[in-house]
């Protein structure tokens, strides 16, 4: 016969793996490494200090990606109980995230401050620190299929730059122009009658004026290819 305390030791005894497995099911942790090359992402853990897991598989959403950073935690869990099999169900970094959404808004956001939000009211912001850059042939804007805007990418840069190389063998040739013009007028006008009458200074301003010309259509130029960025930008093509 066992008495109460006794069957009651035998039981916790009986149950103490269970129990450890139980207990170790749900974890905390904090993310030290990424490996981001495995088609699966690892990442390195710390559970308790001096407590490491190496390529713990990191399980993310369908078309969604992130390369967390140092620091980051993590939601640990071991499959069956076992602390030596787990894997990563979730990761998130308090340091970074925005605190300032309303309910029902949703936010995609990095340590360096870009965001794109699903705000509100049907908007979308896209916020860029440094830049915005979209790859894409043509991007429609709108939805009337009788006026369909269309910022123009690759095709127009494209048209811009066929556009530049004539602009600048024009320039090239109107310079040589200028210089020859110059030199053929000086040249017979001087034989023709004496210096005093046909000074290379009636010819001067003329070329002087031409030159003047082409340094600012150089110039135009430098600035709208400067621009580049900003036309393709704004610049749309409805049909």
């Amino acid at each position: 016969m066992f008495d109460a305390r006794t069957l009651s030791s035998v039981i916790s005894k009986a149950l103490a793996p269970l129990t450890r497995r139980v207990s170790l099911l749900v974890s905390r942790g904090v993310v030290t490494l990424v490996n981001d090359t495995l088609k699966c992402q690892g990442l390195q853990i710390e559970l308790m200090p001096d407590e490491l897991h190496d390529d713990v598989e990191h399980f993310q959403e369908y078309g969604f990606t992130s390369h967390a950073k140092a620091g980051a935690e993590a939601l640990f869990l071991s499959v069956g109980g076992m602390r030596s099999h787990g894997i990563v169900a979730c990761v998130a970094d308090r340091r970074f995230r925005i605190k300032t959404l309303v309910e029902g808004e949703v936010a995609l956001y990095t340590d360096e401050g870009d965001t794109i939000t699903l705000k509100r009211g049907k908007i979308i912001e896209i916020s860029g620190q440094a830049k915005v850059v979209v790859k894409s042939p043509a991007v429609k804007l709108g939805d009337d299929a009788a006026v369909e805007k269309v910022v123009l990418g690759t095709t127009y840069r494209t048209q811009e730059d066929a556009m530049i190389t004539a602009l600048n063998t024009m320039e090239t040739a109107l310079t040589v122009f200028a210089n020859g013009l110059g030199a053929a007028l000086t040249a017979d006008l001087g034989a023709a009658a004496p210096p005093v009458v046909y000074a290379p200074a009636a010819v001067t301003p003329l070329a002087a004026a031409l030159a003047a010309a082409i340094a600012a259509f150089q110039a135009a130029i430098g600035t709208f290819q400067g621009g580049a960025a900003t036309y393709l930008s704004t610049v749309t093509v409805t049909k």
